[in-house]
């Protein structure tokens, strides 16, 4: 965050860029109103320096023996007292020249760490004092560092990530990405693909999210990317966004103390593209504990445990569209999978296979993904004996009812209509 400070008959006056046009505004009165604010739409922001310009932290971290979970993370550009972006700095002290303090300074601040639960909230003040011979003049500016926000999917794609998988370990993930790459090259997606492959964990969704903070400036938002590792103390496949995300312009974080219990895998957040609702505009995502610190808004909870892995991305996309919000909803409609086996059966293919994929799991190991039950592999039921399965009818209205418990929840909160197939899609399935 850059400021001005001038002199003018021992009148201090520190100013930042409080109404966040990207400017500051020493001549005009502009930037005042909201000097000493600390809102979310007003008060000068400031950046986390917190990537890993020279790769200094990435490199300790590859080590054969590698940090423990805190001295991970607490590495980056500004964990020390050296300028590591090639910007101009000042250390400590600095003194100027009467004329140069007339003309007015320009200073800049980065924060050493990102607002945190039951910690540093991010605010600073700084004070400008002058003293001349025997009179003093004093002003201060209010400031705050920028929250993290998740990404949402009506954003550009930047950058893939996946993790490599392999033949020995787990066919299926290799067979994902090679296929995932095919698909790729055939759409000329020119976005790079990156491969995580430091460890047996193929959950890339669960063991981090991608964020970012942002702050304006005279040329447009200045970002800094954010990986953010789950919270999630021994799950050590998140170490790889410090050792291999952390880079120029691209920072990491971890916010731990939680267990390994699923509901703290990132697979359980997902991020509401921005939306207008009972005349408030939502700019900023929903998002959860360490993220919550941000202060942007509540969470919105919903109801997972009924699910398999206890994950909302196991039944809630939202994508891109060409409407007006520019995004969808996406859900699952068990009912309408039972209602499509029923329309085939009536229509005489009760004896056809149920589902059309092959059983493919021969050969893998029966706790493959490290579920604990194990994938039991295609079912080979005709649509007359699937039909038959009361357990599978049952359970399958069981899992509508609650599909609607979370869609109610979620029209409640963003406006979305169930005759609006614009942006609030279905899609047909069983559990």
């Amino acid at each position: 965050m850059h400021w001005l400070l001038s002199l003018l008959q021992i009148l201090a006056d520190i100013r930042a860029d409080s109404n966040r046009d990207g400017r500051v505004d020493l001549d005009g009165d502009i930037d005042i109103p909201h000097k000493l604010n600390h809102l979310d739409h007003a008060g000068a922001i400031f950046l986390a320096n917190i990537s890993d310009t020279d790769r200094r932290c990435s490199k300790l971290a590859l080590n054969d023996s590698p940090p423990s979970n805190e001295k991970l993370a607490a590495c980056n550009d500004a964990s020390d007292n050296i300028q590591h972006s090639p910007h101009p700095s000042a250390y400590e002290t600095v003194s100027v020249e009467d004329a140069t303090l007339q003309q007015g300074l320009n200073l800049g601040i980065d924060a050493r760490d990102t607002r945190r639960p039951g910690g540093w909230d991010g605010r600073v003040t700084v004070h400008f004092t002058v003293h001349d011979r025997g009179k003093m003049s004093a002003d201060s500016v209010k400031l705050r560092v920028a929250p993290i926000l998740t990404y949402h999917h009506s954003h550009s794609v930047h950058q893939i990530l996946t993790t490599a998988g392999n033949n020995t370990f787990n066919l299926f993930q290799a067979k994902f990405v090679s296929t995932f790459d095919a698909a790729l090259a055939e759409m000329n997606v020119n976005s790079p693909l990156f491969k995580f492959n430091a460890s047996d964990d193929i959950w890339a969704q669960d063991f981090f999210e991608p964020g970012y903070m942002s702050m304006p400036s005279p040329d447009g938002p200045v970002t800094l990317q954010i990986m953010i590792h789950s919270t999630q103390d021994s799950r050590v496949a998140g170490h790889q966004v410090f050792k291999y995300l952390q880079a120029a312009g691209t920072g990491a974080v971890q916010h731990l103390e939680g267990a390994r219990d699923e509901v703290n895998s990132m697979g359980n957040l997902e991020t509401i593209p921005p939306h207008s609702f009972k005349g408030k505009k939502y700019k900023k995502p929903y998002i959860l504990e360490y993220l919550q610190a941000q202060e942007i808004q509540d969470p919105l909870l919903v109801d997972v445990d009924w699910l398999a892995v206890g994950h909302i991305d196991e039944m809630l996309q939202f994508l891109p569209a060409n409407n007006s919000l520019g995004w969808v909803m996406l859900v699952p409609d068990p009912q309408e999978g039972l209602a499509i086996l029923r329309h085939a059966q009536s229509a005489g293919h009760g004896k056809t296979g149920a589902f059309s994929r092959q059983n493919d799991t021969e050969g893998n190991p029966s706790d493959l993904f490290g579920i604990p039950w194990g994938l039991r592999g295609v079912p080979s039921y005709t649509i007359d004996e699937l039909l038959l399965q009361n357990e599978l009818i049952e359970a399958n209205a069981n899992f509508s009812e609650r599909i609607k418990a979370t869609v109610d929840v979620l029209k409640c909160k963003t406006g979305i209509k169930d005759a609006d197939n614009t942006v609030y899609l279905r899609f047909s399935a069983l559990g």
